[in-house]
């Protein structure tokens, strides 16, 4: 397979692009706000795990509403919606934990930087899990 066919499989339409920089742009502007308050947290010494657990279920609140509403213009019922948004979440909660324990413990990272690291892996797996599966129409 040459590098050309791969990339040609990669191509998105418009109305993907428009997700993605939906998606993106609640993530940027939503997980920006979230570690500073992790940080902040940090900062009073708060555990990395406590602070994780903190901002993660606050982001899950926010973002709820944006990608729902926006990013995604979903108009399923509510209640299932929430349901497989909450599923998801517990999903990435816990690859956001593990992840994040392997990096500060297992391989030395700086809490916060560690933190980022699973804002990027965490963000890629829900925005495949809210299009494929949370938020698809009914």
């Amino acid at each position: 397979m040459t590098g050309d066919s791969v990339l040609g499989r990669l191509r998105v339409g418009p109305q993907q692009r428009t997700l993605l920089l939906r998606y993106a742009t609640v993530g940027i502007s939503s997980n920006g706000i979230l570690l500073g308050i992790y940080a902040g947290l940090i900062h009073v010494e708060v555990h990395y795990r406590i602070a994780a657990t903190c901002t993660f279920f606050l982001g899950l609140a926010i973002t709820f509403v944006f990608n729902r509403n926006w990013t995604f213009a979903n108009t399923n019922p509510l209640k299932g919606s929430i349901a497989r948004y909450a599923g998801a979440y517990a999903t990435a909660y816990v690859l956001n934990i593990a992840l994040l324990a392997a990096l500060v413990d297992g391989l030395g990272a700086n809490r916060v930087v560690g933190q980022g690291v699973c804002i990027v892996v965490v963000g890629v797996t829900l925005f495949l899990l809210q299009r494929y599966f949370v938020f698809v129409d009914r």
